[in-house]
């Protein structure tokens, strides 16, 4: 039983991490974005 929540555990960890790295790549795109916004690359 210890060894299923701890496999649990690990899972969850990696579902949040993935997370923040999906969220961290929406912002670095985003903010790409803005700045080929605010930048003329004529």
């Amino acid at each position: 039983m210890e060894l299923f929540l701890e496999c649990l555990n690990e899972k969850s960890m990696l579902v949040n991490s993935r997370l923040e790295d999906c969220a961290k790549h929406k912002k670095v795109s985003l903010f790409l974005r803005l700045l080929q916004k605010s930048t003329v690359w004529t």
